[in-house]
């Protein structure tokens, strides 16, 4: 309950019936979506309804009176067009052939919020085509606030590359293709709406900072597969050698006293 989900193509669940299969089957299962967000507003298995009592959404096993199984089944919904950032009621029930139904107090019920949208990141102290002659970090903002209901971050994943080399916080730089979202020196590098991380510099050489966020919500597993932002990129030089100046004019003559 209450999990943040970004991916529901369908209510599964199941049905059973204690009484004997030779006097009674599973004949039909009832669902109920309701939009808690929006009120009273029910799923008709097509659209959304505004009305005050439950709304119940008949499943039949066609063209059978009942469902095959008898009195342990499997059903299945069709799509339900949920909206992101809003939050949901599920509940079910089942109806034997002699038309005995569940009763309310005996009903599952389920709540959870529904969330499609990205996380957002950002990099504060650096600008793409930009030379730095010191960079002890980097940093930014990350943040899932596109709604009020967002599923909130989970973690900010980065990686830096120059040429073929990448940065690893564990090993320093290597050819291994490497992304990371934390590092031995302070875990995760998210925290509290900013993350930063750093990396050994060297001189003359350009730099590409790619950095995407992930969100707390669920897919449709319930496994924490979040939304992903797409890649985030910015690169820049760093430079730690001073200039070299001469003078070429006047020349050089005698010493004077």
């Amino acid at each position: 309950n209450d999990l943040y989900r970004n991916s529901l193509l369908s209510i599964t669940g199941n049905a059973t019936d204690p009484g004997s299969p030779a006097t009674s089957k599973i004949k039909e299962v009832h669902y109920a979506v309701r939009n808690l967000t929006l009120g009273t507003t029910w799923w008709t298995g097509t659209s959304w309804l505004s009305q005050s009592d439950t709304y119940w959404v008949t499943l039949t096993s066609t063209p059978v009176q009942y469902f095959a199984d008898g009195t342990n089944v499997t059903w299945s919904t069709g799509a339900v067009n949920f909206t992101s950032g809003h939050y949901y009621k599920l509940l079910a029930r089942g109806k034997d052939v002699p038309g005995n139904i569940t009763a309310d107090s005996n009903c599952p019920v389920k709540y959870f919020w529904y969330d499609t949208t990205v996380p957002t990141t950002t990099i504060t102290n650096v600008t793409s085509g930009n030379v730095y002659s010191s960079l002890p970090s980097i940093s930014g903002q990350a943040g899932d606030t596109f709604n009020p209901n967002a599923a909130n971050m989970k973690k900010v994943e980065v990686q830096i590359s120059e040429g073929a080399n990448y940065w690893s916080p564990w090993t320093g730089w290597t050819t291994n293709n490497v992304w990371y979202s934390s590092s031995p020196s302070q875990g995760n590098i998210y925290s509290a709406g900013v993350w930063t991380t750093s990396a050994s510099w060297s001189n003359d050489k350009t730099y590409t900072v790619k950095y995407k966020g992930h969100d707390n919500s669920r897919d449709e597993t319930e496994a924490e597969n979040g939304n992903v932002e797409a890649e985030n990129t910015k690169t820049f030089t760093y430079d730690t050698q001073a200039p070299i100046s001469t003078t070429t004019f006047p020349a050089a003559g005698p010493a004077r006293s």
